[in-house]
């Protein structure tokens, strides 16, 4: 029988095996994964830390180990490590709580995710959190739970921070959110736009230190002291969200080429060039189909897609992984913002020669009580007008429009395509005139 080992029982890896599974029937998958659960949304945990989100960690939890056992006829193991792979043997050499033990398989996976990245070393200092996998989040929610700090840190101002930053208000905890660049949600917003994001977190009583990098950490008794900016910030409870990396170190002992930010590179089908061994998810590099390069950008959507692909691939099928194009959306409280594609910077870095047209809109007719304000931007390429990019930051039911811009820039749509959609109108949900179709008539005029 041909067996498949999967490392990573993350949205990749599951994914992977799944599908493997199901075209396969025969196939002996195994799934290696180093915490306590598989299938998880780790998106959720700010909102299940916060209250917002009822119930225990089991809430998060999409497919359990069980389920996978019994329904899907894969073998789970978790709380299990993989230590080393000899790959000419196929032998795994597997870590767990009765000390070490070996796996053969012919064909492997890998979807070994991403690490959160920290500022300062935090070893030994307790109350200090970041929230990339679900035992962070178990871990962070139990401290809060019981210790229930009167204040909190939050050390970084992209979606992890500011998702934090609303579960922390949410629990009446002061909030202190700091920065190390003067925007929030650099790279994905510009900064015009960003400006009003840092209105509405310090309009929700957010303390907001920006400018300030977090460079050493400290504490004991249910205090925590974050050195950021030459000054000293003190609260009961910190959370890091500064970003992740690619847990690359057994793709790279296998020879695994990586690229940007260490992540590893792939080709279309998701072969790492190393004979019967695909990557997925978080810790591989993804190619833009705006500029065409890899990039590292680790999303839920991008994981899930690829672990299909592969799983697909490991078992003789010939599918290819289309690129991305970043969109991506989040809220703070009643603030949405969302993004896909370019924003007017990365256009430029990127070599594009680009308009840029904003409007000002309502999400509603104008005189419906529920209208919504908001801001729609278009980036576009001059010349072609092609639609480079776009923005949204407005009210509540604001920020999904997005996806009517991500459709476009898909399908290489022009800012004249995006007038001329037809789109839905009616009072309660849409001006006549769509957002869109204006901002992309005042970019066809600049074009």
């Amino acid at each position: 029988m041909t067996r498949l080992l999967v490392v990573g029982g993350g949205a990749a890896g599951m994914s992977a095996a799944s599908r493997a599974k199901r075209r396969q029937p025969n196939l002996d998958v195994t799934v290696v994964e180093a915490g306590g659960a598989i299938s998880y949304s780790a998106c959720g945990m700010p909102y299940w830390l916060g209250g917002i989100v009822p119930g225990d960690r089991d809430t998060l939890i999409v497919v359990s180990a069980q389920e996978a056992r019994e329904d899907r006829g894969l073998d789970v193991r978790l709380d299990t490590r993989v230590e080393s792979i000899d790959h000419d043997a196929r032998i795994a050499v597997l870590g767990h709580d009765g000390g070490t033990s070996e796996l053969d398989y012919d064909r492997l996976v890998l979807a070994t995710g991403a690490a959160a990245q920290m500022p300062f070393n935090a070893d030994g200092v307790e109350g200090v959190f970041s929230l990339r996998h679900l035992d962070d989040g178990v871990r962070a929610k139990a401290y809060v739970d019981a210790h229930k700090p009167a204040s909190a840190l939050v050390v970084g101002g992209g979606f992890i921070g500011l998702e934090m930053a609303e579960a922390f208000v949410q629990r009446g905890i002061k909030t202190t959110l700091i920065h190390s660049r003067d925007a929030l949600m650099n790279g994905v917003l510009d900064e015009d736009l960003g400006a009003q994001l840092k209105e509405a977190v310090e309009a929700a009583g957010v303390r907001l230190v920006t400018g300030a990098r977090a460079q050493a950490v400290s504490g004991s008794d249910g205090r925590v002291v974050v050195q950021a900016g030459g000054e000293s910030f003190e609260a009961g409870v910190a959370v890091v969200g500064v970003g992740a990396a690619p847990r690359n170190e057994l793709a790279r002992s296998l020879g695994c080429p990586v690229g940007p930010a260490g992540a590893l590179m792939v080709d279309a089908s998701l072969a790492t060039g190393v004979p019967d061994v695909w990557a997925c998810g978080d810790a591989v590099a993804v190619t833009h189909k705006v500029t065409g390069k890899a990039m590292f950008l680790p999303l839920a959507l991008h994981a899930n897609r690829m672990g299909r692909i592969a799983g697909a691939n490991a078992t003789a099928g010939s599918e290819g992984f289309p690129g991305v194009l970043g969109t991506t959306i989040t809220r703070f409280f009643a603030t949405e913002v969302a993004v896909t594609g370019l924003t007017q910077e990365a256009a430029a870095q990127a070599g594009f020669d680009a308009v840029v047209a904003t409007i000002k809109s309502g999400s509603k007719a104008k005189y419906f009580p529920e209208s919504q304000k908001l801001q729609a931007r278009i980036v576009a390429e001059a010349g072609s007008g092609r639609v480079l990019g776009a923005q949204i930051i407005g009210g509540h039911g604001t920020a999904k429009r997005i996806d009517t811009m991500a459709a476009a820039l898909w399908m290489g749509a022009t800012c004249a395509d995006v007038e001329n959609f037809d789109l839905a109108y009616a009072p309660p949900f849409s001006p006549v005139w769509d957002p869109w179709a204006i901002a992309a008539r005042l970019a066809g005029r600049k074009i």
